[in-house]
């Protein structure tokens, strides 16, 4: 047993985690200056937790959180300090709450069992249910064995069942009408087909997403990261079009970091799994975001690729993710997939086999007059 108490406020928390937890309203009356964050507060929670009256949910969910990792005193391995793992697998406490504070959290809500000198791991999980068999794989093992290994995966095997559940963690829906961009080199006509991905019956080299050969549209939430994302070079000219979504997609969206929900009482592992799904999709959003040179494309492009018809074999139109050429969290790109079958209503500005239409009169030709170089030290 641990003789330490402090309290906790709404205050400590991200935003996301505080929004969701049920916080006893006004519990002290007057505020105060929150020990553990330092911010004023009239709403705390006494830990150890001591007065019946207050949900303990918040306490269940912390001590929730602690046992999903174990002491690691192995000489290698993937191992950090408490707060670190915290940090990167939940964003949980606000910048007010240093690492020490986290530290003398978990260790009251413990009773002792926590030390800040400990080591700790996330363990692999693999479920026993023989009827839907998952085993929980990082990003790093998964994409991996893509480029080492392999170019091919089987619908039975146990991490590929959760590289699936992790993915529909992040499917949302684009509505109809969105406006997006895409943009080609040199003085393109304003016609449609010029602004078409290439036909199959043309060689083609592999993107981002798609392989050597298959048929992807590229598009940009702007003009500006259309433009960039073409790599151009002074005095080069660069045709800009926009294009529409015409009917509502399902893409999986990538764009910003997530996280696992708020979920005091989780069935058996879920919070467990849930790290590893959260882990998993950070991995393949900082792959797809990444830039790569033209002499790593060819490696760095597989796993994601892998990904991409991953995605398409769950009946997603596209991946929606963040486009490196801008630091803003807005700049974003669209890349979708052809579609089993050709609908019968194609207009003159539709593309073929693509839910996206091009707007007529819309392409207009620029000339790059200025390149911002930016590299580390600068």
């Amino acid at each position: 047993m641990t003789d330490i108490e402090t309290k906790i406020c709404p205050d400590c928390f991200t935003d996301k985690y505080k929004q969701q937890m049920p916080w006893p309203y006004g519990s002290e009356g007057y505020r105060t200056k929150c020990p553990s964050c330092g911010s004023q507060q009239n709403t705390y929670l006494h830990i150890p937790f001591n007065n019946e009256k207050y949900n303990t949910d918040i306490i269940d969910f912390l001590k929730n959180i602690f046992s999903c990792y174990e002491i690691d005193i192995s000489e290698d391995g993937d191992k950090e300090y408490l707060a670190t793992l915290i940090k990167d697998d939940f964003n949980l406490f606000s910048s007010g709450v240093s690492n020490e504070v986290q530290d003398t959290i978990f260790e009251i809500i413990t009773d002792g069992k926590h030390s800040s000198k400990n080591l700790y791991k996330l363990p692999v999980y693999g479920s026993k249910d023989k009827s839907n068999i998952i085993k929980t794989v990082s990003w790093e093992e998964f994409s991996k064995s893509f480029s080492d290994k392999n170019r091919y995966f089987y619908g039975d095997e146990p991490s590929i069942n959760f590289v699936r559940s992790a993915l529909r963690l992040s499917f949302t829906e684009i509505p109809n009408k969105e406006k997006f961009f895409r943009a080609r080199y040199g003085e393109i006509t304003d016609k449609p087909k010029n602004f078409f991905p290439p036909p199959t019956e043309k060689t083609f080299p592999g993107g981002r997403a798609n392989p050597s050969g298959m048929p992807y549209l590229y598009l940009a939430s702007s003009e500006k990261v259309a433009i960039l994302e073409m790599r151009p070079g002074i005095r080069d000219r660069i045709t800009v079009a926009n294009f529409i979504l015409r009917e509502k997609i399902l893409v999986v969206d990538i764009t910003q970091d997530t996280y696992p929900d708020y979920d005091p009482n989780p069935d058996d592992n879920a919070l467990l799994v849930s790290i590893w799904s959260h882990r998993f999709l950070r991995g393949f959003r900082n792959a797809m975001y990444s830039p790569a040179s033209a002499t790593e494309q060819n490696s760095m492009y597989i796993p994601t690729q892998v990904m991409a018809e991953l995605v398409k074999s769950m009946e997603c139109h596209g991946i929606f993710y963040s486009s490196a050429m801008l630091d803003d969290p807005n700049s974003k790109n669209l890349v979708l997939f052809p579609v089993t079958k050709e609908s019968n209503d194609i207009e003159e500005y539709d593309i073929p086999n693509m839910p996206a239409r091009y707007i007529a009169g819309s392409a207009k030709t620029i000339t790059i007059n200025k390149i911002m170089v930016d590299y580390p030290g600068l």
